[in-house]
């Protein structure tokens, strides 16, 4: 018999199961059908939840501002670091590609930099920073990215300085979703990362007189096939964190994340990938966030926490209006590996409670993870 933990509470209206060579399922939305609805956790006498740092439910409007060191070099003279202050904006719930998604808006503008290109230096870097990222609800997994930099400063060769500019365009689009946190997080959690990392782009710049004009395209893929384990609680710029620490197989990509259950999201970030035989990092620290509290929330328990794939769960709560004949809807995750759901919906009684029945998918999520 294989055995699933489903996880409840700490304000998230999405589950998932523990794996371990167990099966996945994730409550993507418990969604009251009225405006600014997140879901926290309620006690429960019958209902032990999972330990460790469940996965965020994020609302409208929420906003987390990053400073962040953003590094390309293409292994033959053409390099740029680039200083950022870049704000994810979530626009809310969508659907895309089959799977309920957070869409987040990039916005943000370069503060300096330097880099060289044709044996020009550049220096004085500004700019601006915009794209648009899709989030899977139920783990935030990266389902895809834009990114665009646009670039000016000086390209300078001995005392001669002339204006350049220049533009990064990058396109991520992991196949399945890269998900790399396994929630609940728990010190000495670990599982197995294995997606396929597909990406498009291009970096292009007019040196002028000094150095021209160029451009090197991005297009391939790449591999992460590696170990991912947490560490915590680890102290990260002031904040409690979970660090989650990744790297492929062969030692060409690396992701390290440090998330912070108060803000919602990662408090630091290390990534650095392999694209077309140039290389990407990205350094990012949190520097602030608008998470303020939605006027109504909603409660969540899974009952039982432990389940066999297959066997019935119960999810029930309370609307903080406490009003009925409130429509609510619990949508399920088959598998994060396979997009697939399955949507129960009920209705709110007596007190704005709710309670609905869910069947525990057998699907597995191939991360084979240990621990909660």
């Amino acid at each position: 018999m294989r055995q699933a933990r489903v996880r409840g509470g700490h304000h998230s209206s999405k589950h998932g199961l523990a794996r371990s060579g167990r099966r996945g399922l994730g409550l993507v939305a418990v969604a009251a059908a009225i405006t600014s609805v997140v879901a926290g956790p309620a006690p429960s006498a019958f209902a032990v939840q999972a330990t460790g740092h469940d996965v965020a439910a994020w609302a409208t409007g929420w906003s987390w501002t990053y400073a962040q060191t953003f590094n390309y070099n293409d292994g033959n003279g053409t390099s740029a670091t680039i200083n950022e202050n870049v704000t994810y904006a979530n626009q809310g719930p969508t659907t895309f590609n089959g799977q309920s998604a957070y869409r987040l808006t990039l916005s943000g503008n370069i503060t300096g930099g330097s880099g060289s290109a044709s044996g020009a230096t550049l220096k004085s870097l500004s700019g601006s920073v915009s794209g648009t990222e899709w989030v899977r609800r139920s783990d935030l997994a990266l389902l895809e990215e834009d990114q665009t930099q646009n670039l000016s400063g000086q390209g300078c060769e001995s005392i001669l300085c002339v204006s350049v500019t220049a533009k990064f365009n990058l396109n991520l689009s992991p196949s399945p979703g890269w998900r790399t946190l396994d929630f609940p997080l728990n010190n000495g959690d670990s599982w197995q990362e294995n997606e396929t990392i597909n990406y498009s782009g291009s970096f292009s710049y007019d040196a002028g007189s000094i150095g021209g004009s160029g451009s090197s395209p991005l297009n391939g893929s790449f591999s992460f096939d590696g170990n991912a384990s947490v560490a915590s609680p680890i102290s990260a710029d002031g904040r409690t964190t979970d660090r989650v620490s990744a790297s492929n197989s062969d030692g060409s990509a690396t992701d390290n994340q440090w998330w912070s259950p108060n803000d919602h999201n990662l408090a630091q970030e290390h990534l650095a990938v392999p694209l077309s035989g140039s290389t990407v990092t990205l350094d990012r620290t949190l520097s602030s966030d608008s998470i303020s509290a939605p006027a109504n929330t909603i409660t969540e328990t899974v009952t039982p926490s432990l389940s066999c794939a297959g066997g019935p769960v119960t999810v029930a709560g309370t609307l903080s209006t406490h009003a009925s004949g409130v429509p609510v809807t619990v949508t399920v995750d088959k598998s994060v590996a396979n997009a697939g759901t399955q949507v129960v919906g009920t209705t709110t009684g007596a007190n704005g409670a709710y309670s609905t029945t869910v069947t525990a998918p057998i699907q597995s999520d191939g991360a084979s993870k240990n621990g909660s």
